[in-house]
């Protein structure tokens, strides 16, 4: 096959193409974390696809979904899955995170017919062939195991009190605030350890299925093969539903870690290769204000708090779930996107006087950012 490129944009770390379904312009989130391709149930019917047997989905939690089939979707120039099987899902909530309409995600079958390199830094992929690829760079090469149409690895975990604790991880580009998120019965076999430091409680994310919250830490090291991540961030689920209740399975590993990396999957060898760029050792930053944002409205314009963490910056400046957002330091947030929200609480120390509204009172909150770790 000619070489393919394909440009992607990152939006509160997931990457998104551009896409046509059925000859319908989507925006799909690429997620080696998805056994298989799926849409927007909503926005289906739309397409007129036609809802065929019902399966089990397994993601934040457990629900029933529909399965059909896409006669083509496309994904830049002469790449295409044609008579694609889907699962049909409700992206509502995924939409209203992301501020803009998310159509669905390209998952396994896409990783499974391409050598699928993702430059973080270029913001591209490039496709390979399998029968013809050789990787001749400086990487790291991991087996993983497809047996569950997603790649699981091995690594390591250590911890506060120096435990180093084997885990197997879902290599996920789509858990996308974290370095990793752990499962229920993995973080219970091992709350030892993995608690010996501080923690904090607070919302984890939305997905297909739902949300969760629970707990975040900064562990000591990832050890993926020979390359050590240095204190990643990670989160660890209150309950066992969805996912977090697997036991064949430990967690995933997520694209803050990835995202400094050169990843190349490479399914037709049962392998993915990392090669670290530069800033891979820097710290990992992470919200500094336990505030949950959700966008809404029409062209997702209108900004609320969702969730406050106990004892978080947020809730230190009387912010409750349910306020509207209106600007941060004067600025108007209708117009803006919810990454450049996210982005003002990103700095500990800093302060940001937040306009909010309130059964229908403005009034104006200093948020005082601060470390996650603290109290």
């Amino acid at each position: 096959m000619n070489a393919v490129t394909i440009p992607f944009t990152r939006r509160l770390g997931h990457i998104l193409v551009d896409a046509r379904v059925n000859g319908a312009p989507a925006t799909l989130i690429l997620d080696t974390g998805s056994g298989a391709c799926s849409l927007d149930e909503t926005w289906a019917r739309d397409l007129h696809l036609t809802p065929g047997p019902t399966a089990k989905a397994v993601g934040v939690g457990d629900m029933k979904i529909a399965l059909a089939t896409a006669a083509r979707i496309q994904i830049g120039d002469g790449v295409e899955l044609v008579d694609e099987m889907v699962a049909l899902a409700p992206f509502a909530g995924v939409s209203a995170v992301h501020g803009v309409a998310i159509h669905g995600t390209i998952g396994f079958s896409f990783f499974l017919r391409y050598v699928v390199e993702i430059d973080y830094e270029a913001n591209v992929l490039r496709l390979g062939d399998p029968a013809s690829y050789e990787y001749r760079g400086p990487g790291e090469s991991i087996p993983i195991d497809l047996s569950k149409r997603v790649p699981v690895l091995v690594a390591q975990l250590v911890t506060h009190d120096g435990a180093v604790i084997p885990t197997r991880l879902v290599l996920d580009i789509g858990t996308s605030a974290f370095g990793a998120i752990l499962t229920s019965p993995f973080v219970e076999q091992n709350a030892a350890s993995l608690f010996s430091g501080p923690f904090i409680e607070r919302a984890l994310g939305t997905g297909i299925g739902g949300s969760a919250s629970g707990r975040v830490a900064r562990l000591e090291e990832l050890r993926l093969g020979s390359l050590t991540v240095p204190h990643p961030i990670v989160g660890m689920p209150s309950h066992g539903g969805g996912f977090f209740g697997s036991t064949w399975v430990d967690g995933t590993v997520g694209a803050t870690i990835l995202a400094r990396m050169r990843v190349i999957c490479d399914y037709a060898h049962s392998r993915v290769i990392l090669e670290p760029g530069e800033g891979a050792d820097a710290p990992f930053e992470f919200d500094a204000s336990g505030l949950t944002l959700r966008a809404g409205g029409e062209s997702f314009s209108a900004v609320t708090i969702e969730a406050v963490a106990p004892g978080s910056a947020g809730a230190r400046a009387g912010i409750i779930p349910g306020d509207a957002l209106l600007a941060v330091d004067g600025r108007i947030v209708s117009g803006k996107t919810i990454p450049w929200v996210t982005e003002q609480f990103m700095r500990a120390g800093e302060t940001r006087a937040l306009s909010l509204r309130r059964d229908g009172r403005e009034w104006v909150a200093d948020l005082r950012l601060a470390p996650f770790e603290l109290p």
